[in-house]
Formats: structure tokens, C-alpha cells, sequence
């Protein structure tokens, strides 16, 4: 049996070094008669701080070396954390089963439920509350047992009949097409009659021949083995005809709206028909508009079925529907590649498409398309237009073109454009220029440590496959931009990532043992309620955030080997401002003070990397703008792109309402 893992004092394996090393103690009773013996050998595979920690017990034949239950309650004290309980409970909290099965969430649950002080009531009623919605129904009806256990072994034993139920109904799905494309022209209600469609001359089966082929594992559809109904290759697809092809293409600003009729023959959804190309093929199909649909989606059967290039995200994102239950489908982790979408002859536009199980709408236009494009939409006469600003600037471009006959590659500009009024300022919205390293300045961030401090060095942290490739990009990123480089430093903090909200990795170094030795810079942060005050005479605000933010600060020559962080793939140091510094704030404010000093107050207020500028009137507004982009310019710094500039903002009145002016 293989000695347990050595022990560096890391509080995430304390407990996971300690039930090793019972388990050995377990395995291996003739070695280890005496709680002595369990303890010098616990020691024998300590390293680093624990190692230094258990020393002078040992040095001086203390008697806490003579009861393991001692030893390790006073070794718990320093190592284990100290806020395991609350995590725990606060984990269990928010635990759900979602789309796992029951033994999948079981494991968690006892994960967690082990570091609680819970009674076996609260246990059963958290792990009854996580659940999943069919499970517990299914156990609702029945006589739940008093035991945890037995509970747990009967949810494993519905979910397997269900389970088990729903590949049965998906061996008997009806076999119609995946996208019985309706023309808009034709009644959504009117069979098709043309004889070329297999589809639609195909006999219903007999009661009999469906529980043979069933029984015989053979599709519902053809009757062959190797594969199911749903995805059979002998399927066919209901196609437009050439003549709807053409009136696609020559429509003009008539309503393009189609809708679909219910059973009850009301209108529910607004469809547009759309046209899709990719290289050289064209893609007609229908897609509804969603104002309550967070994203852009296409349904996963229809991209594949139409040979869509797709690629992976770089974190799935996960879903809820209205009720707040996950999305059938799980997480959403492909997206299509840019693509190329008209509506209508002459609106064009380049956009990609997060996937989704959507049988019934392949294409589905959310608030992110909505809010983009800001289309004037009728609905009693079922059509929409495209009146805003941005369409008459990026979209509306003619009629659609034909197939081209060599391949023409579609993109997104590099360049990210700015309001007319603000173009001759291009240069200050490029991220190109960001990406570079910025010059010295008197206010490079300085690390001062106290005297005679221990240089910080911390331990390699684990991560995941996922996390290891997005380090390696991050560090591939940055060394060829030259924000950092190898680093030969005697400090060493460690490197992780943090999910957001968005389910993007955020690096981060931890920083604390540096920040402990740090001599603090005070120079003062605004705070946000003075900063509101400047603003009550206000009409007109633009609001600027600066790209890079702390990257745009160089550490103090002969510093930069303080900032340096260990990784699997090596040694490195910053020669930019890093997050986590506990005085990159401070550096920060004092630095883009000094830079809109002669502006504060006037017609500015700057909170960190973020810029208000504020004004009476139109015509004032834009030469304060004009004056702050070019002040930004001599001294090097960058703005994000258009999306987030508000250089086209509303006023606010006192009301906290809009007005229609614009900037």
C-alpha cells in the first residue's frame, strides 16, 4: 500500500492528509500499536510551515506527542479551516441536483454534509429540498423512509426507472421532419402535396411492426439497425422552392413577418425569414423575435443538419427558463461561428449563435439582438423595420448578393468606431495600442516592504485541465505583449483563477503574504456619494472606461521581481501594475487625478478606471468630451470600444428619466 501523500500545511488537503493516514493506521494494525508510533509517523510526512510547526513537540518530548486525538486536535487548530462549517453549510444551501443524476448529487451531498453539525432531520430535509423537481414528485408519492441512507437508495432507484422511461419514449418518437420549413406565402396548417417528398408518402406502422422493430433495437423509421428514429439517415428535408428563393432575395420593405398560428388560431410569435450564408452556401429559414430570450440562439439539430461551423466556448454557460429550472438541454458549451444573416434584401449583418435543444424555432433573435439593432416593430400589421442609427451605419448594405464564385471571407473590422462628432480620436479606441507596454512615469507603482520582512513565498496551487489551458493562453498572451516575463525572484505567490458571473476564468495571484510586508500608500479613494454631489447641475454625462485599467501603470524599476507568481509552467514577474496589489488602487487614483487634475470637478469626475464627464448643454458637452479624449491621448491611455463608451447617452432629467437629446 502506497505511503499517504505528504502534508505542506495547505488547509484544502488537511483533512484529506488526516483520513489517509487513518486509513494506513487501518491497513497496517501490526505496525502501529501505540498512538505514539501513529503520531511520529504523521510527522515523518509533514514538509514546510507544518513541519516547522510540529518541531518543537518533538524537540521537546511534549506529551501532546502521547494521544493522537490531542496531536491532531491541536494540529486541526492551525491547519484545518477554520471556516469549514460555514462553507459548507452555505454550499449545501445552494446544492441542487439540476440535470445530474441522483448518484451524481448524492456524492456531492455527502461531500459537504460531512464538515456540518447537522441532526439527521436537517440532513434529510436538504438533501429532499435539492432534488430534482420529477424525483421529488415521484417521492412525494410514496412512504419516504426514516433513514437517510434508504432514502437515497430509493431516489437512485426512480431516477433509474425514469431514466429508463424517457429512452423509451425516445425510442417511439414520432418520425416527422426536424424543420418543416413553411413558406410565408403557404398556410402553416396546409399539408404539402408535392409527390417528391418521401415524408409525406410515407405509411403510418402498424401496432405490431412498431413492437418488432422496437424489440429488435431497429429504427422506427427505415427499419434498419445501428441507429435511432430521431437521428435516421434516410430522413428527408421539406426544402423551399426556387421561386420563394427569389422572393427572398427581391422583397422589398413590404412586411416581412410571418407568424405562426396556434391551435386555437391566434397569433402567438413573430417569425422573420432570414437568410443565412456560409462560404458560398445560402441557408434560408425562419427565426422569432424573443424579447425574454437572454442571447442569440440556434437550435443544435438544425446547425449540425446544415453542416453550421461551430466552435466551443470557452465556459459553458448555464440557462433557466422562466420558472427558474434549468434548461433541458444543460449548459450551453458551442456557440457557431460568425455568420453571415440578412433580413430583408438589404439588412446584412455578421453574428453568431449560442446552441440550444429549440425544435420548433431554429433561429431565435433575443434582447441582444433587439437592443443592438433597435428595430421599429408593428405588430398588428406584423412587421418589422430598421430605423436606428447603427442599422443605417453597419447594416443596411443593399440587396443579398449572389453566391459568390470564389470564397469571400467574412469579419468583424479591427478598427472600433466612435460617433462621427468624436472619429479624428480613433487612435485612443484601438485595443492595438493598449496592448502594448506602457512607457515609465513618475507614477510607476512602487513596492516598499518593512524591514527586515521574510520574503512571501506561497505553494503551487491545483487546477483543472480547464484552468491549465486558459493559464497557458493568459501566459502566452502577456509574455508576447510584454506585461511580464521569467522571473529568477526569490518571492513566488501563487496563481488562480476565479469564475465570474459569466462563468469566465479571472486570474488572480494571491498576494496577502506581500501585502502583509507592504509599506500601504494612503493616498485617498473618492468616495462615491461626494462624487454624486458634482453632478446635480448636470444634463448631459458621457461616461469612459479606460482598457487595461492597472496594466496601464508600470511597477517601479527595480520592483518588479516582488510581483513574481509561480506556475506549473514556470517562473514569472510583472512590469505592469498586476491586480491585488494592495496599493494599485491608490497608485491608480493618484496617477488619472494628476492626468484630468485641471478638468476636476468642472466637467469630470474619475472614480479608478472609470471617467464621468458632465455638462449643461449639447454643444458644451462635446468639446468637454472633445478635451478629455485628447488629454487621454498625450498620455498614452485607451478607452474601451463603442459598446461600452456612452458617447451617444441621453440626458437624465431630475426625474432620473430620459430625454431624447443626444451627445
Amino acid at each position: 500500500m502506497p505511503l499517504p501523500s505528504k502534508f505542506n500545511s495547505d488547509r484544502h488537503q488537511f483533512r484529506v492528509f488526516l483520513n489517509q493516514c487513518r486509513i494506513y493506521f487501518q491497513m497496517q494494525p501490526g505496525s502501529f500499536t501505540s498512538d505514539r508510533k501513529k503520531i511520529l509517523f504523521i510527522i515523518n510526512l509533514l514538509t514546510d510551515e507544518a513541519l516547522a510547526w510540529a518541531s518543537p513537540y518533538v524537540e521537546s518530548h511534549s506529551l501532546v506527542l502521547n494521544n493522537l486525538d490531542n496531536f491532531t486536535t491541536a494540529m486541526s487548530q492551525v491547519f484545518d479551516d477554520p471556516n469549514r462549517c460555514a462553507k459548507a453549510e452555505a454550499r449545501l444551501h445552494s446544492l441542487r441536483q439540476g440535470r445530474r443524476s441522483v448518484a451524481e448529487y448524492t456524492s456531492e451531498f455527502r461531500r459537504w454534509v460531512t464538515d456540518t453539525t447537522w441532526d439527521p432531520a436537517a440532513q434529510k430535509s436538504q438533501f429532499h429540498r435539492g432534488l430534482s423537481e420529477p424525483i421529488g414528485d415521484e417521492l412525494a408519492r410514496v412512504d419516504a423512509p426514516d433513514d437517510l441512507d434508504d432514502i437515497v437508495q430509493l431516489c437512485i432507484r426512480i431516477d433509474r426507472r425514469l431514466a429508463e422511461r424517457r429512452r423509451e419514449r425516445l425510442w417511439s418518437l414520432d418520425n416527422r421532419p426536424a424543420y418543416p420549413f413553411t413558406p410565408t406565402t403557404q398556410p402553416a396548417h396546409q399539408p404539402s402535396t408535392d409527390p417528391m417528398q418521401v415524408d409525406a408518402l410515407r405509411k403510418t406502422l402498424s401496432a405490431a411492426e412498431k413492437e418488432r422493430r422496437l424489440a429488435a433495437g431497429l429504427c422506427l423509421y427505415c427499419g434498419e439497425p445501428g441507429h435511432f428514429a430521431i437521428r435516421c439517415p434516410n430522413k428527408t428535408r421539406r426544402t423551399i422552392a426556387v421561386t420563394e428563393l427569389r422572393e427572398l432575395q427581391q422583397a422589398t420593405i413590404s412586411p416581412l413577418a410571418s407568424e405562426t398560428i396556434d391551435t386555437t388560431g391566434t397569433r402567438s410569435h413573430l417569425i422573420v425569414s432570414i437568410l443565412i450564408t456560409i462560404g458560398e452556401r445560402q441557408l434560408p429559414c425562419s427565426a422569432m423575435l424573443d424579447s425574454g430570450a437572454g442571447g442569440n440562439f440556434m437550435d443544435l439539430t438544425f446547425a449540425h443538419e446544415n453542416n453550421i461551423p461551430l466552435v466551443t466556448r470557452a465556459a459553458p454557460i448555464d440557462l433557466e427558463t422562466v420558472d427558474g429550472t434549468p434548461l433541458s438541454s444543460g449548459p450551453v458549451t458551442h456557440q457557431t461561428a460568425d455568420l453571415q444573416l440578412f433580413i430583408k434584401p438589404d439588412h446584412q449583418e455578421t453574428i453568431h449563435f449560442s446552441l440550444i435543444a429549440s425544435p420548433k424555432f431554429p433561429v431565435i433573435l433575443g434582447i441582444p439582438w433587439l437592443a443592438n439593432h433597435n428595430p421599429s416593430v408593428d405588430w398588428d400589421a406584423r412587421c418589422i423595420r430598421f430605423p436606428s442609427d447603427f442599422c443605417s451605419q453597419n447594416c443596411l448594405r443593399g440587396s443579398v448578393p449572389p453566391p459568390p464564385k470564389e470564397p469571400t471571407i467574412f469579419g468583424l473590422s479591427t478598427k472600433e468606431l466612435l460617433p462621427p462628432q468624436y472619429r479624428e480620436f480613433q487612435d485612443v479606441c484601438d485595443k492595438r495600442n493598449a496592448d502594448k507596454l506602457p512607457p515609465h512615469r513618475p507614477y510607476d507603482c512602487p513596492i516598499e516592504l518593512l524591514p527586515g520582512a521574510e520574503i512571501p513565498f506561497g505553494s503551487i496551487y491545483s487546477l483543472s485541465e480547464p484552468k491549465l489551458k486558459a493559464l497557458k493562453e493568459y501566459l502566452d498572451e502577456n509574455l508576447k505583449k510584454g506585461f511580464i516575463r521569467p522571473s529568477t525572484s526569490p518571492a513566488g505567490a501563487p496563481f488562480f483563477f476565479v469564475e465570474k458571473k459569466d462563468s469566465l476564468l479571472r486570474p488572480c495571484i494571491d498576494y496577502r503574504k506581500l501585502k502583509d510586508i507592504t509599506v500601504k500608500n494612503r493616498y485617498p479613494l473618492l468616495l462615491i456619494s461626494e462624487l454624486l454631489e458634482r453632478l446635480r447641475v448636470a444634463k448631459i454625462f458621457t461616461k469612459l472606461d479606460l482598457r487595461g485599467a492597472y496594466n496601464l501603470v508600470r511597477i517601479r524599476p527595480g520592483d518588479e521581481w516582488k510581483t513574481a507568481f509561480r506556475t506549473r509552467y514556470g517562473h514569472f514577474e510583472y512590469l505592469v501594475m498586476p491586480f491585488g496589489l494592495c496599493n494599485a488602487p491608490a497608485t491608480f487614483q493618484h496617477f488619472i487625478n494628476d492626468v484630468l487634475r485641471d478638468m476636476l470637478d468642472l466637467f469630470v469626475v474619475v472614480y479608478l478606471d472609470v471617467i464621468l464627464i458632465f455638462s449643461e448643454d449639447l454643444e458644451q458637452h462635446r468639446e468637454h468630451v472633445r478635451r478629455v479624449l485628447q488629454r487621454l491621448r498625450q498620455n498614452s491611455l485607451f478607452i474601451l470600444n463603442s459598446r461600452n463608451v456612452s458617447l451617444s447617452e441621453p440626458p437624465l432629467s431630475s426625474s432620473g428619466t430620459s430625454s431624447p437629446q443626444r451627445a
